[in-house]
């Protein structure tokens, strides 16, 4: 794996927390510029501590990560994170939560709320900007969540499960949306989520985690149509991808990568 001809790369990284717990052990995965990549795997394998990790907010053991060939292990602010929860603050409006990244960079909040707005018609969001998170439904703060990131201006954005709490038919729209916003801007995307369709029909490849500690024990090319909405969950061909993954997560095939 050449760091360098990657846009991340993450490299032989090992992390322990106290009392000799090993989240991960010896990961490396890497992401070329303009890729979706998904990272699935059983609870607790240590998907969100690699996001934490790529995201500089904590230290690995050992290994190293790289942003277009340069290390940036315990570096902040060099991709942007959409955690888990949508993390809005309540006492702010959505155009006052999404601004906060442009804001923490030093951009005046006036300048910071007329680019946003720009953007609050391709999220959906152009008759909310100034509603309080509490009136939203989930769908709409997951969509105010992304569009911070987005704002954030970063050459890679890493998603921990951005969708998982949301109904079947509320997250499909989601996904749809999603990749109608790489088409336009085929931004450079890291997803750990759950949920083999979601995987399958968003990614370019996919890296499967074992239980804790958490190796790599397959990369899965995603053999589907390049053009995601075209992708149909109920093709051949998916349901193919979808039992070669669910098998290795199922440890019928795991063996044959270590």
């Amino acid at each position: 794996m050449n760091s360098s001809q990657n846009k991340l790369c993450v490299k032989n990284v090992t992390k322990t927390f106290s009392h000799d717990i090993t989240a991960i052990q010896n990961i490396s995965v890497h992401i070329k510029e303009g890729e979706i990549v998904s990272i699935i795997g059983p609870s607790g394998c240590g998907k969100s501590t690699m996001l934490d990790l790529i995201a500089g907010l904590s230290l690995p053991d050992s290994g190293d990560i790289f942003l277009n060939g340069q290390s940036i292990v315990g570096k902040t602010g060099k991709v942007s994170y959409m955690p888990q929860n949508d993390v809005l603050l309540p006492w702010r409006t959505i155009i006052e939560n999404v601004t906060i990244g442009l804001e923490v960079q030093g951009m005046k909040k006036k300048e910071a709320k007329i680019e946003a707005k720009q953007l609050l018609p391709a999220f959906g969001l152009e008759q909310y900007g100034d509603h309080y998170p509490y009136m939203l439904s989930g769908g709409m703060k997951q969509r105010a969540s992304f569009l911070r990131s987005v704002l954030c201006k970063k050459e890679v954005m890493l998603l921990d499960e951005p969708f998982g709490k949301l109904d079947a038919l509320t997250k499909r729209g989601l996904h749809e949306w999603l990749i109608e916003r790489w088409q336009e801007s085929h931004f450079t995307m890291m997803l750990v989520t759950h949920d083999v369709d979601e995987a399958i029909y968003l990614s370019d490849r996919i890296y499967i985690m074992s239980h804790r500690p958490g190796k790599i024990i397959a990369e899965i090319k995603i053999r589907l149509e390049k053009d995601r909405l075209k992708r149909s969950i109920t093709s051949v061909e998916f349901a193919s991808q979808k039992e070669e993954i669910l098998s290795i997560l199922e440890g019928k095939s795991a063996a044959a990568f270590f």
